[in-house]
């Protein structure tokens, strides 16, 4: 199942009836970086910080060896929980272009 079917399943009644009907610039930014980066957003930054602390406890035991995931991020280049080249698929010019894209299709 893709990013945007889990977004829509995970939508009530009511906001999927406007998804069907268009998606606000935010939302359509939403899917875009979700999509992009394989990160569901459905986890709070409270369990985001509790899947690294796991981790590391996890990683040290295993190992032997201590890291620390403060700082970085769960999703995305270099994420803890699952890695993509984020920057690759929304850098500068490809997030201004969306945007844009974006700001059209509203305006109609």
């Amino acid at each position: 199942m893709n990013a945007a079917t889990r977004i829509y399943k995970g939508l009530s009644r009511k906001e999927r009836a406007g998804w069907i009907v268009g998606l606000t610039p935010v939302q359509a930014f939403l899917i875009a970086y979700s999509a992009a980066s394989d990160d569901p957003l459905w986890y709070s930054r409270n369990e985001l910080k509790n899947m690294s602390k796991h981790l590391e406890r996890s990683w040290q035991e295993d190992t032997g060896e201590a890291i620390s995931y403060e700082g970085q991020t769960a999703f995305g280049t270099g994420g803890y929980l699952f890695s993509s080249p984020l920057g690759l698929a929304l850098n500068q010019e490809t997030t201004a272009r969306l945007l844009k894209l974006i700001d059209e299709r509203s305006a109609k």
